[in-house]
Formats: C-alpha cells, sequence, structure tokens
C-alpha cells in the first residue's frame, strides 16, 4: 500500500501559471498473498497558479507559495486497495473488499540548492479506514538539458486504523476464511523513488516514475500478506498548453 505519489509535474516558480494534460498508467506490486498486479489508468491533469493547484490525484490551496516553500491544503484518493477477485488464495478470497481511500491534509515543500524537503499528514475523509498517514522524504534533482531526474529517499507513517482496514482479518472473517484473526498496530515503511522527465519540445513531455518500499512489520505480519517490499512503476506522456 502507498501513499500519494507527489509528482513533480508542476514547476517549482510559484508566480508563473501552467496547464497541461496527458495519460499514463500505473502498475503496482502490493503485499497481499497470492495477488495480481494492480494496473491503474492514469489521465493527468494538472494546474497550479499563485493561490490553487491541480496535480494529478490531488487538488488543493497553498496557504503561502514561494519559488523556495510552499505550505497547502490538499484532498487526494490513492489507488490501493484490496479485491477478493484479484486474489488467488482460497482463504483470502472469502475475505472483505478493501476500497480507495480519499484522503485530507496538510503539506510542506522547501527548495534550496542542496535538495527539497517534502512533509505531508492526511488523513481519509471517505468513511473508510478513518486512518491517518503522514510522510517526510527527501529529493535532489539534476537537470541535463531536455532531461529532469529527481531521486528521492523517505519513510511514511501509518497509524492503526488505516493498517488495521487493509490488512487487519476481522474475527467474522477469520472464522469463514480459516486465516488467524489479525489487528494491525501502527506502522513505519521506508522508501527509495525516481521521477524522471524528458522534454521533447516546449509543449511535450514523457515522464517515468518508481518506487521501492520496505513495509512495516505490521503489514508484513499480517495473514493478508505474503511480501516484505511493494513497488510501483508508471509512465505517461503531457502535453504542456
Amino acid at each position: 500500500m502507498s501513499m500519494l505519489i507527489s509528482l513533480p509535474i508542476l514547476s517549482h516558480v510559484a508566480q508563473a501559471s501552467s496547464f497541461s494534460l496527458g495519460a499514463g498508467a500505473l502498475i503496482e506490486q502490493t503485499a497481499y498473498r497470492d495477488y495480481d498486479r494492480q494496473i491503474y489508468p492514469m489521465p493527468i491533469i494538472n494546474y497550479q497558479n499563485q493561490y490553487v493547484f491541480v496535480k494529478g490525484p490531488s487538488a488543493g490551496v497553498y496557504a503561502f507559495n514561494t519559488e523556495s516553500d510552499k505550505l497547502y491544503f490538499n484532498i487526494a484518493y490513492l489507488p490501493g486497495q484490496f479485491k477478493t477477485s484479484r486474489t488467488d488464495n482460497a482463504a483470502l478470497k472469502q475475505l472483505d473488499n478493501r476500497k480507495l481511500s480519499f484522503m485530507a491534509g496538510v503539506g510542506y515543500s522547501h527548495h534550496a540548492k542542496w535538495g527539497s524537503l517534502y512533509a505531508n499528514i492526511m488523513t481519509d475523509i471517505s468513511g473508510k479506514s478513518h486512518g491517518t498517514l503522514a510522510e517526510l522524504a527527501y529529493g535532489y534533482s539534476f537537470q541535463f538539458d531536455k532531461f529532469y531526474i529527481e531521486p528521492k529517499i523517505g519513510v511514511e507513517w501509518q497509524n492503526h486504523k488505516y493498517n488495521d482496514y487493509y490488512f487487519g482479518v476481522s474475527r467474522s472473517e477469520s472464522s469463514r476464511s480459516g486465516l488467524n484473526y489479525y489487528s494491525a498496530n501502527n506502522g513505519t515503511t521506508p522508501y527509495v523513488a525516481v521521477n524522471a522527465f524528458y522534454n521533447f519540445n516546449q509543449n511535450w513531455q514523457a515522464f517515468v516514475l518508481a518506487r521501492y518500499s520496505r513495509v512495516s512489520h505490521a503489514v508484513k505480519d499480517s495473514p493478508m500478506t505474503s511480501r516484505s517490499a511493494t513497488g510501483l512503476i508508471g509512465t505517461g506522456i503531457m502535453y504542456r498548453f
């Protein structure tokens, strides 16, 4: 399960408005046992000005917005979910589905010559997990003519409500599936990621993103899971107006 992917599609220059449209796909390998890779279509609408932004799966307003510092309030959806139809495990087929979450929260970023710091905290507003997620990351960007790349390293924290919704096994589920009852605790997930962009010309831009995460013990100990790591990769193309 992963947090919102913060694509650096929007310019760091806060005063200039920008607008782009595009499409792509995101492939995610979750920690669930005998579970198919998840493929999510990724329509892309990106817009920002000094006060508001729409960036992929998130939208929000800036409390303040400068070239080096941004504080914002946003809402977003997380693509992670569990569907019994996508597992080949007979016991997991007896569990309840776990649905997509819509989250709301606050984020902050600081950009300097030595790199960029990112922080955000979000809570579920869709009535699914009632969980809370927090993230802290560091990235350093490189620019080579038309090519831009930003490796990142970070850590995510998930509270017990979030983990229990996606990886817990209730007593009723345990009774009908034969899996052990499991109530998940808080968890911490370190990760490495990279975002890369290539500008064909002033308007057309292609991107690739990838992320590798080591799951927390709260996830790894669940009878629903069989992997100690998860990964995702996405790619697409955008047109900037």
